[in-house]
């Protein structure tokens, strides 16, 4: 009978991974391991929130800070606006700078082809209804006969 009490707290335990603050709900997830250390990123809109996971010595809290800054644009590839960041080296929220995309030529297709999402850094996103890319890509053309 003391198994169960244990085996209770550890699936307790294993279920408390990095979540992102409340406002931060549905925000897309990014995880980086850097100099040993794992970090996961949030990014939704403008809004950036990192969390670094596991302990930190003393002394060691500058330089896990300098990280975190550094993988806000290495993972998002968006700009941090640094007047915007607070937090320390265990949580930091801030706001970025996304680029738009340009605009579609009017002339050019609007699909996009699934290699062109592969870069680093690109933001993923799913059409709505991905079995109509394909289909409207190829109704102008005649099966091979």
């Amino acid at each position: 009978m003391n198994a169960l009490p244990a085996a209770l707290l550890m699936l307790l335990l294993a279920a408390c991974g990095a979540q992102p603050a409340p406002h931060m709900s549905g925000a897309e997830r990014f995880e980086a391991r850097r100099d040993g250390r794992d970090y996961v990123l949030f990014l939704k809109d403008n809004r950036v929130e990192i969390i670094r996971l596991g302990h930190a010595k003393p002394g060691e809290h500058q330089q896990i800070r300098a990280t975190m800054i550094a993988l806000i644009p290495e993972l998002t590839g968006c700009r941090l606006r640094e007047a915007w960041l607070q937090g320390d080296s265990g949580e930091m929220r801030g706001r970025v700078f996304c680029p738009r995309a340009p605009p579609p030529s009017r002339m050019a297709p609007r699909t996009i082809p699934k290699t062109a999402a592969a870069g680093r850094g690109a933001r993923r996103r799913r059409s709505p209804d991905a079995s109509s890319d394909s289909d409207a890509a190829g109704s102008d053309m005649a099966e091979p006969g």
